[in-house]
């Protein structure tokens, strides 16, 4: 049976329960020390972690749902092949943490540090990046359906080819980025940064709502835009007004 709603503060009482059960249900761990704890399995659910001290956690099969992490440590933690579902991780910090393969879903992850980590062929679908940078991340291969990278930075950062569905770029540094031949469908890019080394190549742009983006600026070389698109880019580039006629 579950463990339920209950309070664990360290690394010594939560091994002792895990040789009973692994799963947590709507218990506590705020603000607790469990850094260096290696377990083969974790299941927490409506659990809050509050400042939880998970640095250098070793899980082989580590599953989050709608739990409260913010201003979590996962500090140097390998949790490949990891699930955090529907749960608040803003503020949290995942520096140097190996998140390979992991499902980081409809989560809100806003403000967090992902310095050095690994979100290689991770799944990010619905989740919020809010102001993170991703500038030593690795997210090669991540899925990012529905994902909010507002404010964030993912300069130098390759979406090539990609069908980018639902993602929110907007206030993003997208200085570097390579979106050659991409193809956007339901996403926003207003007033991104962009650099002369960001490709659009070959991208489709039509299914993006565009404000403030700097073509000119960009490589945008067989770039497609609709007739709205270019009207308001040479207006807002421009101050050209385009009529019919």
């Amino acid at each position: 049976m579950p463990h339920r709603g209950i309070t664990v503060t360290n690394a010594d009482d939560l091994t002792g329960l895990l040789r009973n059960d692994a799963s947590f249900v709507e218990c506590t761990f705020d603000g607790g020390s469990f850094a260096e704890l290696s377990v083969d399995d974790l299941d927490l659910t409506n659990c809050s972690l509050q400042g939880a001290d998970f640095s250098q956690l070793a899980c082989s099969e580590l599953r989050i749902s709608r739990c409260d992490l913010r201003r979590a440590d996962f500090y140097r933690a390998d949790i490949k092949e990891s699930h955090f579902t529907d749960s608040n991780c803003a503020s949290a910090r995942f520096q140097n943490a190996k998140l390979n393969l992991s499902r980081l879903i409809d989560g809100d992850f806003s403000l967090c540090s992902f310095d050095g980590a690994s979100l290689f062929g991770a799944d990010l679908t619905g989740s919020r990046f809010r102001a993170v940078s991703f500038g030593t991340t690795n997210i090669d291969g991540a899925t990012v359906d529905r994902v909010s990278f507002v404010m964030a930075s993912v300069a130098h950062k390759s979406f090539r080819k990609q069908r980018l569905t639902g993602v929110d770029f907007s206030e993003a540094d997208l200085s570097g980025c390579d979106f050659t031949d991409a193809v956007f469908e339901d996403c926003r890019i207003e007033n991104a940064i962009v650099s002369p080394e960001t490709s659009f190549t070959g991208a489709d742009l039509r299914g993006a709502r565009l404000s403030n983006l700097r073509l000119d600026i960009a490589r945008s070389r067989g770039a497609v835009i609709s007739q709205t698109q270019a009207g308001g880019f040479l207006e807002d580039v421009y101050g050209v007004l385009v009529g019919e006629g």
